[in-house]
């Protein structure tokens, strides 16, 4: 059968059956911008704490995730998967260690790729995210670095402790938690 015979079969499929999922027109570029309306009122401004979140991370609700755009790879510390409900998913090993911002070398467990759901309903998005699993003490539970927010294709401001990227829907957000990240 040809491409367009295909072409043409899912047509009068989709004509006959409203219910056929129709292909999804690309949305216009969304503006993502902070506004003055874009700060809790739970939040003391002129701080300078972390954006620390709250995500599912598979079928786990994680807390206590820093949002770091200065690290290039994303982390979850051993203590936080040692607790959590992977499924069938396993740890991978690795030989390669990670340098810290000071050089001081850290070894690495291994390496997993877990589902993270970022924002509510109905703006909200399931990212697979690769985490480096290391295991050294950390009042943070996981780090979610460059590679995932370029990924999500996120904007963060840390004076309004929240992250917007864009969705099917809208825009999408992650508000951080200024009393857990202090």
């Amino acid at each position: 059968m040809s491409n367009n015979s295909r072409k043409s079969y899912a047509r009068e499929v989709c004509r006959v059956n409203p219910s056929c999922p129709k292909k999804s027109k690309p949305s216009p570029s969304l503006i993502i911008s902070f506004l003055d309306e874009d700060y809790s009122p739970n939040i003391i401004r002129g701080h300078q704490d972390a954006l620390v979140i709250t995500a599912k991370i598979g079928t786990n609700t994680v807390k206590k995730i820093l949002v770091d755009n200065g690290s290039s790879v994303d982390i979850l510390y051993h203590h936080a998967l040692a607790r959590m409900d992977t499924g069938e998913r396993k740890l991978e090993n690795t030989h390669s260690p990670l340098y810290g911002f000071t050089g001081n070398k850290v070894k690495v467990v291994g390496t997993i790729d877990l589902p993270v759901l970022f924002g509510t309903m109905p703006y909200q998005v399931w990212k697979i995210v690769k985490f480096h699993v290391i295991s050294v003490n950390s009042s943070n539970n996981a780090i979610l670095g460059r590679t995932t927010i370029s990924a999500l294709e996120a904007i963060t401001s840390i004076s309004h402790l929240k992250m917007k990227f864009p969705t099917e829907f809208e825009v999408g957000e992650m508000c951080g938690d200024q009393a857990v990240s202090r």
